[in-house]
């Protein structure tokens, strides 16, 4: 595992990297659950500060120095928890839990500007929806989504196979046109997002993670 399984989560290891940076209102929040077995990704996304623009995430701030080496790897398996925190009795309780997450990989160095701030960079994201536990939908993307007995209770979690193949470079919430492949050898961050996709959706957001 990268992240989870046979080993605690330790959050110190991310950074929230919120459309603050640029004016924004959104904030994001990476907190231990389950005694570290788990992860809360949560926030609030806010579209009405930059006109519909709003993205809030969290970064690894420790992989720069010693990137990891995707090279022969096919897929990403993202274990994902049901969250207790999100109630499932209404139908905007449903849509809540329902939003569209992302996980981002970047194969550069961002570089950092003179005020210190750190610039954009080409991110190549996996988008995918995890359904509510009332709904028989499938997820957003092409991936394997398998209920099954979660550790140590009778709730279910959800398996995504993310394919590296089908994750798509994009620069500041934008699809990029041009034929860029991501380069396996040399990962410097992941990060887990909320975006609005220019106005698509907003507000609160809660996922808990076990592991990748």
């Amino acid at each position: 595992h990268i992240f989870g399984g046979n080993q605690p989560w330790d959050t110190s290891k991310f950074s929230a990297v919120d459309d603050r940076v640029r004016g924004g209102q959104s904030q994001s929040y990476l907190t231990a659950v389950d005694d570290g077995r788990a992860v809360r990704f949560h926030g609030n996304l806010d579209t009405t500060t930059l006109g519909g623009a709003g993205f809030a995430s969290q970064r690894t701030n420790h992989l720069e120095a010693q990137p990891l080496n995707f090279t022969g790897v096919v897929a990403l398996r993202i274990t994902l928890d049901r969250d207790p925190h999100l109630p499932t009795s209404s139908t905007d309780d449903a849509a809540h839990q329902s939003k569209l997450y992302a996980i981002n990989l970047h194969d550069g160095v961002r570089a950092t500007q003179p005020d210190g701030r750190r610039q954009s960079d080409i991110e190549f994201k996996y988008i995918f929806r995890v359904p509510p536990p009332s709904a028989d939908s499938q997820p957003a993307q092409p991936a394997m989504t398998n209920p099954a007995p979660a550790l140590g209770s009778v709730e279910s979690f959800y398996i995504i196979d993310a394919p590296l193949s089908d994750f798509k470079p994009y620069y500041r919430g934008r699809p990029l046109v041009v034929n860029r492949l991501l380069n396996q050898s040399t990962i410097y961050a992941l990060d887990f997002m909320m975006a609005s996709y220019f106005n698509v959706q907003y507000g609160p957001f809660s996922l808990v993670i076990r592991s990748v």
